[in-house]
């Protein structure tokens, strides 16, 4: 196990002896490392469940101010000290739960990074806390690597993005300052999936536009003044959710809003891998944009509005997927 880069670069660490601890791997470092090699320099970061260190002390190696390293196992914390002493630094070094740390801690960091067991929750338990209290600087970092995908909403994060690499999954969770975002789509019709993706939004933003495109390329079932008929039904009652519509690219729309996040509602990987797709290409038309992944839930995540239309065509019950104004408002224009 070796420093991947930066100032320690090649420099051999110590590693556990038998199979008892999972260490992460070199290729999943290297990946995280690839992700947030902009956020590192001058940082504090903590490196929660931190095993042999080596994700803190690659930090460290990368130009972070002040890492913090936190495990409950004694020989672990032994193991970090001696790795830095290896590269010739000095790190507080805490033999504590990385729980109870985040629980009773006044610090405050740019960066916090959690290996927990991968079948264990205590990762997810820990980021519910750093949602909860004032962990994160603002526009800080938290990211989580399980052995499975972490699609969990965390009230005051979100999701950012993915990352797979071999069998190490990763989430990045920002925190965000409470202000506006927008939802867009065309909404053809909109579904109680949607409403989930905005109430979700809700716990994020003080603000959230839904904003009703136009795709010159797309056939709608249902006209635009149906549509935003249909929205304004199914946000009514929810405060701070706002409904308009709009002409031209989306980059644009945001620009005149003045809003840089764009939410984006998620139902399975193909949906990732679009939406990464598409930021990418507006982020060449509009390098302040951010995208937020926010995960449908439940039966949203196998259902979408094409076969939702072909249900209400053939007049069966879409209570499940629809409310009930909605649902009344796309029979009544079927008819």
């Amino acid at each position: 196990m070796r420093i991947i880069a930066g100032k320690y670069k090649g420099r051999k660490l110590s590693e556990f002896e038998g199979e008892s601890v999972r260490p992460t791997s070199d290729r999943a470092r290297e990946g995280l490392f690839s992700v947030i090699q902009f956020e590192i320099a001058g940082s504090r970061f903590l490196d929660g469940f931190s095993g042999s260190g080596a994700v803190g002390i690659e930090a460290l190696s990368r130009g972070a101010k002040e890492v913090v390293f936190t495990d409950f196992s004694r020989t672990s914390c032994e193991l970090t000290r001696k790795n830095l002493k290896l590269v010739g630094e000095s790190a507080k070094v805490l033999n504590i739960d990385c729980v109870k740390y985040l629980s009773d801690t006044c610090e405050k960091f740019d960066i916090v990074f959690l290996d927990p067991p991968y079948k264990s929750e205590d990762g997810l338990t820990a980021l519910k806390i750093i949602g909860k209290r004032d962990i994160l600087n603002d526009g800080g970092l938290a990211v989580i690597e399980r052995g499975s995908v972490v699609n969990q909403p965390i009230d005051g994060l979100f999701i950012e993005k993915h990352k797979k690499y071999g069998i190490a999954e990763f989430a990045f969770y920002r925190k965000t300052d409470k202000k506006t975002c927008v939802f867009a789509g065309s909404f053809d019709p909109v579904t109680n999936g949607h409403v989930q993706v905005v109430k979700q939004a809700k716990t994020i933003y003080d603000n959230v536009i839904v904003a009703l495109g136009k795709n010159e390329n797309k056939q709608y079932t249902f006209d635009k003044f149906t549509r935003l008929k249909m929205l304004e039904a199914a946000f009514s009652g929810i405060e701070g959710v706002a409904v308009t519509d709009f002409d031209g690219l989306l980059v644009d729309f945001l620009k005149s809003k003045r809003v840089t996040d764009n939410v984006r509602g998620i139902r399975n990987d193909e949906d990732m891998a679009y939406e990464e797709k598409m930021y990418d290409y507006n982020k060449k038309l509009y390098p302040e944009i951010k995208n937020v992944y926010l995960h449908a839930e439940g039966d949203f995540c196998a259902i979408s509005s094409t076969k939702i239309r072909e249900m209400l065509k053939n007049g069966e019950d879409v209570s499940a997927y629809l409310s009930e104004e909605v649902a009344r408002i796309a029979t009544a224009y079927l008819k």
